[in-house]
């Protein structure tokens, strides 16, 4: 069954992660609005995971330097691009099940709310027609903001790590 979920991290952030898409036996499509698609690599590498069962849609590395075209990663040209991101990851349906953002707290640096919301919204809705596991992170630090807790109201599950 197509599920929903908020993870909390309150432990070492990036273990909070690796323990996510451990946990993840599905390709998965991971949207990361603060690092590289290669520094991601590099410790998912280091982490053992099986990299053929991610795609990842780089929201940050077209603000830096013009990437190279790689097999397994779009790049979407910033963060504040909320259309394009939502466009990646419908396109990364053809090939996950699931697909996790990282992270929810970053990306209210860049927008307000009620639109971060909308867009919550919107992709849950698109994940729940096409029947995609959808999971939100955010770090213990913002869990009491006014953001995580409409968001935990979207989603079918809160979980702290």
């Amino acid at each position: 069954m197509q599920k929903t979920v908020l993870y909390v991290i309150n432990a070492d952030y990036n273990e909070g992660i690796i323990k996510i898409l451990k946990e993840n036996k599905e390709p998965i499509c991971y949207v990361t609005v603060s690092k590289g698609v290669d520094a991601l690599v590099e410790m998912f590498k280091n982490e053992k995971l099986d990299l053929r069962k991610i795609f990842f849609v780089d929201c940050i590395t077209k603000t830096i330097i013009t990437p190279k075209e790689q097999d397994n990663a779009m790049f979407v040209s910033s963060p504040d691009a909320l259309t394009d991101i939502s466009m990646a990851i419908t396109k990364s349906y053809e090939n996950v099940s699931a697909v996790l953002i990282d992270s929810i707290s970053t990306l209210s640096f860049y927008h307000d709310n009620n639109m971060l919301l909308r867009f919550v919204n919107n992709i849950i809705n698109k994940s729940r027609i096409k029947s995609k596991n959808m999971y939100f992170v955010v770090s213990g630090k913002d869990k009491d903001t006014a953001l995580s807790k409409e968001l935990s109201v979207l989603v079918d599950k809160v979980i702290e790590i």
